[in-house]
């Protein structure tokens, strides 16, 4: 988990100052800072509510349809040899369609019972911590590291 190296105090802006605009008076075009939006818990453990936000917790119902989609792919995939064909399958993309919620549980799944889910993690994230690494197993313990450092596995 990130460690905050200050506390936001009520009344303080929530972003680093920008300092002044540029000439024409606008910040517009400019890059802003990242957003982080940081609580304690229970534990007294910072929580960044970002991440909680972009890929929730998923219901039980969301859970199970998953579940039940993965495990068809699972049955429908294991004796094709193309990935691409596996990835294009039904089940396969149902569970893309699923959204960001589907993120916690490719990654459980991942942990658990590894298959070849980074290609629905990479389009759900926006992101491919596996970039560059040659085998399965590298792969996978860089997606699992990822969900690990964002607090999305259990």
């Amino acid at each position: 988990m990130e460690v905050l190296d200050r506390v936001v105090e009520p009344g303080e802006p929530d972003v680093a100052d920008w300092g002044e605009p540029p000439s024409g008076g606008s910040h517009w075009g400019r890059t802003r800072p990242p957003l982080r939006l940081v609580v304690l818990d229970e534990a007294g453990q910072s929580v960044d509510l970002r991440r909680l936000y972009l890929y929730p917790q998923p219901s039980g119902a969301v859970r199970r349809h998953f579940e039940a989609l993965a495990d068809e792919w699972t049955r429908e995939s294991e004796f094709v040899s193309v990935q691409s064909k596996a990835v294009a399958m039904r089940p396969y993309q149902r569970i893309i369609a699923i959204g960001p919620s589907a993120v916690r549980l490719l990654l459980q799944r991942l942990r658990d019972r590894p298959d070849h889910w980074f290609w629905a993690l990479s389009v759900l994230t926006n992101e491919d911590p596996a970039t560059g690494l040659t085998s399965f197993e590298e792969a996978r313990l860089a997606w699992l590291e990822w969900g690990g450092q964002n607090d999305l596995l259990d």
